[in-house]
């Protein structure tokens, strides 16, 4: 069920075709579809599925490119999180650093911004060379 100004997917889609003219993505929090988020600069309103989308949701928070939410939220309140998250300014992320860093460093680096940074120890780095 789509209409003109909204698209459900239950197949994978070219998000590189699709999000440059979005207005906002719901997703899971999964961390692919998260950084495309970033990178195309579209809001996010997230629905953590397990622990690990809810670190990549604090991460989207933390950097104001969205908000988390619950399968359990009223209506009302999800039409004034989606009304307010739509069109909204979203900071252009660091893509030079994004591309540089591997899917876990990224993570990691997510993980380090939304938990108590004195319960996280830093990933361990191999000398280059």
């Amino acid at each position: 069920m789509s209409t003109e100004r909204l698209l459900f997917a239950s197949e994978p889609l070219n998000l590189s075709e699709l999000l440059p003219s979005a207005r906002l993505a719901v997703h899971h929090g999964g961390l692919g579809m998260a950084n495309w988020c970033l990178i195309n600069r579209v809001p996010q309103l997230i629905f953590p599925t397990d622990m690990e989308k809810l670190l990549v949701g604090r991460g989207i928070e933390n950097a104001n490119a969205g908000l988390i939410t619950d399968r359990r939220i009223a209506a009302d309140d999800l039409f004034a999180m989606i009304k307010s998250l739509s069109g909204a300014p979203i900071p252009q992320p660091d893509i030079s650093a994004m591309q540089t860093v591997t899917d876990t460093e990224t993570l990691t680096h997510l993980l380090q911004k939304s938990c108590d940074p004195r319960s996280m120890k830093p990933p361990e780095r191999k000398p280059s060379g």
